[in-house]
């Protein structure tokens, strides 16, 4: 039986700019290109949202840091 490799995927930092905190998002970057996309993201801290330029697609996140 065959085995998927889990996705690659980079850990971002991101600031929330209502609370001020730390969220850590991981997203699997789009291969090929650097094109960011603009995404909403909510706050892991005061549940606000806000659009965050992201380099691919989320696959997990956002986390209180």
């Amino acid at each position: 039986m065959a085995t998927i490799p889990p996705q690659e995927h980079i850990l971002l930092d991101l600031t929330c700019p209502h609370c001020q905190r730390m969220n850590l998002l991981a997203v699997v970057p789009t291969p090929g290109a650097s094109t960011y996309v603009e995404r909403a993201v909510e706050c892991a801290h005061c549940k606000k949202t806000w659009e965050a330029s992201i380099p691919g697609t989320v696959e997990a996140g956002p986390f209180p840091k």
